[in-house]
Parts: C-alpha cells; sequence; structure tokens
C-alpha cells in the first residue's frame, strides 16, 4: 500500500495536477489510485494540511487522515494520493506527519522549475490575487516564493530518503510525451492506456498573465484605489479584456524579472544542487536551471 505526498511547490503545475486527480477520482479508484474529496470540496487537500499545522486540530487531522487510509484499503485501492503545496509553504510537523503512514510506503514528489519564470508566474499571480493584490514590483527582495527551494526541501530530506523523495524536472522536454499531466500520472504509476481512458490531453490551468505594461497598471490601482474583492476581480477583467481586444498595443510578454535579479537567482538555486542531486529522478537534465544555458547572449 502506498502513500502519494505531492507537495508541489507553488507555480509548478500544481492546479492542473490537481484539476485532474479531482476531476477523475471516480475513475482512478476504479484503476486503485484513491484521491479523496475534502470536507471542503476542493480539488485539493489544504484543508488536512491546515489541520496538522495548528496543535488543536492536529488530533482531529490525524484521525480523518487514518480514516482515509481505511476507506482507501476498504475499496481496494492500492494507492492513496494526497497534494496540496501548503505542505511547503508553512510549517508542518514532518516527523508527525510521517509518523501516520507508519506501516505505508510513503513517496513525496515535487516539481523544480527555473527561478526566472518561477518569479514572473508568481508575481503575474499574485498581481492578482484576491486576497494579496500585490503592490510591490517584481523585482522585491526577498520575493514572495523561494525560487531557489532552500527553505523548501531541504526540511524534508532528513525525514526521507532519495528514492523516498522525487525531484522532477517542471521543464516540457523532460516529461513524459512532454506533457505535465502524463508525466505526473507516469511517476506514481498509472500506465499510460489507463491516462488514454482518462483522456489526458496535456493541457495546463494558467493563471492569467496580463501584458507587462497592463501588470504595471494593475500593480499601481492594487496600491492606489483599494478596491472591494468584488471591483477588482471586474478591473482585472476589464484589463484582461483591453489586453485581447488591442493586441497592437501591448507587448504579449509579461513582467520579467530584470538581468541582474535573474542572474542571482540561479545562483542561489546554484548553490543548493549538489543537496538536490540526490532528489532527481532518474534521467534528470539539469541544464534547464542552469543560468548559462538560459541566459540571453544580449
Amino acid at each position: 500500500m502506498k502513500v502519494i505526498l505531492h507537495i508541489g511547490p507553488h507555480k509548478t503545475g500544481t492546479t492542473s495536477i490537481q484539476a485532474f486527480l479531482h476531476r477523475n477520482s471516480a475513475a482512478l479508484r476504479k484503476h486503485g489510485f484513491f484521491y479523496p474529496q475534502t470536507q471542503e470540496d476542493g480539488q485539493n487537500h489544504h484543508d488536512l494540511v491546515r489541520g496538522l499545522r495548528d496543535p488543536s486540530t492536529f488530533l482531529s487531522t490525524t484521525k480523518r487522515i487514518q480514516e482515509l487510509l481505511k476507506e482507501s484499503e476498504s475499496s481496494d485501492c492500492h494507492t492513496i494520493i494526497l497534494s496540496s503545496e501548503m505542505f511547503v509553504e508553512h510549517e508542518v510537523p514532518i516527523h508527525l506527519l510521517k509518523s501516520i503512514f507508519i506501516g505505508w510506503e510513503v513517496v513525496v514528489l515535487a516539481y523544480i522549475r527555473r527561478p526566472d519564470d518561477h518569479i514572473s508566474a508568481s508575481y503575474a499571480q499574485l498581481l492578482r490575487e484576491p486576497e494579496c493584490r500585490r503592490t510591490q514590483p517584481i523585482d522585491e527582495h526577498p520575493a514572495p516564493y523561494d525560487s531557489s527551494y532552500r527553505s523548501v526541501f531541504p526540511k524534508w530530506f532528513p525525514h526521507f530518503a532519495p528514492g523516498e523523495m522525487v525531484l522532477a524536472p517542471f521543464d516540457p522536454t523532460q516529461w513524459f510525451h512532454g506533457n505535465l499531466i502524463a508525466d505526473f500520472c507516469h511517476m506514481i504509476g498509472l500506465d499510460s492506456h489507463i491516462q488514454s481512458e482518462l483522456g489526458v490531453d496535456g493541457s495546463i490551468h494558467r493563471n492569467k498573465s496580463l501584458p507587462a505594461v497592463l501588470q504595471e497598471v494593475l500593480r499601481r490601482s492594487n496600491a492606489l484605489l483599494g478596491l472591494s474583492k468584488e471591483l477588482h476581480e471586474a478591473w482585472c477583467g476589464a484589463l484582461d479584456e483591453l489586453a485581447n481586444e488591442h493586441p497592437e498595443f501591448f507587448s504579449k510578454k509579461p513582467c520579467e524579472p530584470p538581468p541582474e535579479m535573474v542572474r542571482k537567482l540561479f545562483e542561489e538555486l546554484s548553490e543548493m544542487l549538489p543537496i538536490y542531486r540526490p532528489y532527481f529522478r532518474k534521467e534528470f537534465i539539469e541544464s534547464f536551471v542552469s543560468f548559462s544555458a538560459n541566459s540571453n547572449p544580449d
């Protein structure tokens, strides 16, 4: 019996993977893969992570997870999958989490993304996020998410050996069939004929990224206008329409971090690669996270 803990991190296709697993949960169950529905009726397991973080709800959440394990066994499922990027966003007592699964084989899966892409994607999301409405420029220091992952992965390493924890590349050229969903399915042991049955099509949910100039408009309006949640959502929609209706006025490219920041981000990640390397999945090609391989010669 196996437990798959998909821990993200942020901006590595977690929403797409979770949407696929949630949408196909009934069919997956028939093939022995149990992706539980959450108490919040969402497509991820943030509620379980929140419960584990809070000492007042830790025991009740542990009981809930144990019930899910029993439900998985009673359904003749050989694998249960729990997915939440909050596993690495917040302090989770990993040693206690692992103790819940005694008697089960536990595998922790995570993806690594190029730091410049990671920062650009994070910036685009947080400008629009109703609870964030970012007002800082893209070169804010420190960045909202750690693109070197030094605050993310190393705290898991003492608890999971290489093979028990696997770091995969967020790099289409290295994905199984060039497809993120197929790649994840392949890693969890879902064979190709089942993937075909489920209709793995390679589509990735992407948070909308405005052109750079409109991202700057949104950033400044976040700082100055104090819009309600509803008006902020409507304003984002209006900017989307403007970009779509008049593409001739705007570069299609979203905001990108400045070159000096990009170099530093790659350097910070490079410092961590020797620590991450034992956890890389087989045939992981590092060049996509090398500054020299991704830098612009101009």
